[in-house]
């Protein structure tokens, strides 16, 4: 017997976040049906139709390959190193386990991304020249449309952190403190 047939599941919003957050599968339903269907990347849910009610959602049996996937994928990585001594930016791609790749961006107005290229990364990738970084030279290279994505993400962290940091100085997070304690719309929704 399935024990996740037998047992009601009644999962909350905040439960259902929490799930995909962590890789555990969920399936859901309309409401006062049994058409089960698991979420995935491309399921068509919004934040509004988990929060409406609308659909029930379960735990699937299937969610060890998904967190399986999601260990994996842990271990990919890109992040931003530092600035070089020319003022260029050094971001750190690979595997953790094996020897991860360094690669450089030269500012250059002139430059422009391959045409296949995502047309979201040319905002913030836009502009550079791109060198891997090998004992101690820079070899000029054009970056497969993997090694871009993850130059984009760690590009974009480093810009949203750069943007934290400015308005943490400025004072804009306690302004917003202040203006949430002294408001008593947030308390009840």
């Amino acid at each position: 017997m399935n024990t996740f047939a037998t047992l009601p599941q009644t999962l909350s919003s905040a439960q259902v976040f929490e799930a995909l957050s962590k890789s555990i599968g969920i399936e859901f339903a309309e409401a006062n049906t049994e058409d089960w269907t698991a979420v995935t990347k491309s399921s068509n849910i919004s934040i509004s139709d988990i929060c409406s009610g609308f659909l029930k959602f379960r735990f699937s049996n299937k969610y060890e390959s998904h967190t399986a996937f999601a260990q994996k994928s842990n271990q990919y990585f890109s992040a931003f190193l530092t600035l070089d001594g020319d003022g260029n930016e050094r971001y750190r791609i690979g595997h953790e386990d094996q020897n991860p790749s360094v690669y450089v961006l030269k500012a250059n107005k002139e430059q422009t991304l391959p045409e296949n290229a995502n047309p979201q990364w040319r905002s913030i990738l836009g502009g550079f020249e791109f060198y891997r970084e090998q004992n101690g030279t820079l070899i000029a290279v054009s970056p497969s449309e993997k090694i871009l994505a993850h130059l984009y993400k760690a590009r974009l962290a480093k810009k949203n952190h750069e943007k934290y940091d400015r308005k943490k100085k400025s004072g804009y997070y306690k302004n917003m403190q202040k203006k949430i304690k002294g408001s008593t719309r947030w308390v009840n929704g």
